[in-house]
């Protein structure tokens, strides 16, 4: 089982204090467009941080609605039709980033995606 993400976003300073950088933790640096996790970091594009940004910074359950309105919001044709199929293309290359940062996205089938650690609890603490 593992623990839950604790989430930490930090300031759109590119100077911050490293030392202080709790392992277990995700940070999220939203003018970089970074996610970082340790000495692990993974840049993403602008609509995959998004996506990515979203189920980070909110805890638990992203619902699709709230997903969909993230990604194709500000397109003035509401965005493709295809819309769940476009946020799990960009999850399938966003996937190889998240794990070297030790996250996983589990689908919740109907109800949304759900970012977890996929770090058990006992490497966590050895770390």
């Amino acid at each position: 089982m593992s623990a839950p993400l604790r989430v930490i976003v930090v300031s759109r300073s590119p100077t911050f204090a490293r030392a202080a950088f709790d392992l277990a933790a995700i940070y999220v640096i939203p003018g970089r467009r970074v996610l970082e996790r340790g000495s692990a970091w993974a840049a993403f594009g602008s609509k995959r941080w998004r996506i990515v940004e979203a189920l980070a910074v909110n805890p638990g359950l992203a619902p699709w609605p709230a997903l969909e309105e993230i990604v194709c919001g500000d397109d003035p044709d509401g965005g493709p039709l295809a819309i769940r199929a476009l946020i799990f293309a960009h999850l399938y290359y966003a996937r190889p980033d998240l794990s070297r940062l030790g996250l996983c996205v589990e689908n919740l089938r109907g109800h949304g995606l759900l970012l977890r650690s996929s770090i058990s609890t006992s490497l966590q603490a050895a770390a």
